[in-house]
């Protein structure tokens, strides 16, 4: 354990190759999606726009666990932020399409108020 525990130096490097694997790249993409959708929320922020421009900073806290799990919960989280961006602003964000809804993953429909 004491020589994984020194293999943290090479995270992020060309050496990291568990940082090769397309769920590392997804979640690297994630970070920058992120930063540079709270950046762009407070570029408009008012107190308006507060509550929905939280929740959409929220959302990623719905993307957790691993492997296909995590592929589900960054996908309903997708949508759930692509929902609350309409509803900050329909004329820049278009209504998300339907098919897959927030809180519907493999036909088990849980609500959310709209």
């Amino acid at each position: 354990m004491k020589l994984l525990a020194h293999g943290r130096v090479l995270r992020g490097t060309p050496l990291d190759v568990f940082g090769l694997t397309a769920e590392r790249r997804m979640e690297r993409s994630l970070v920058e999606t992120y930063t540079g959708r709270i950046d762009e929320l407070l570029a408009g922020l008012s107190p308006q726009t507060l509550p929905i421009a939280t929740e959409v900073a929220l959302v990623p806290l719905q993307m957790r666990g691993f492997g296909h799990v995590k592929i589900g919960n960054v996908a309903l989280a997708r949508t759930r932020e692509a929902e609350l961006l309409h509803r900050l602003d329909p004329e820049r964000y278009p209504r998300p399409a339907r098919g897959l809804e927030a809180g519907q993953l493999k036909g088990i429909r849980v609500t959310t108020e709209a």
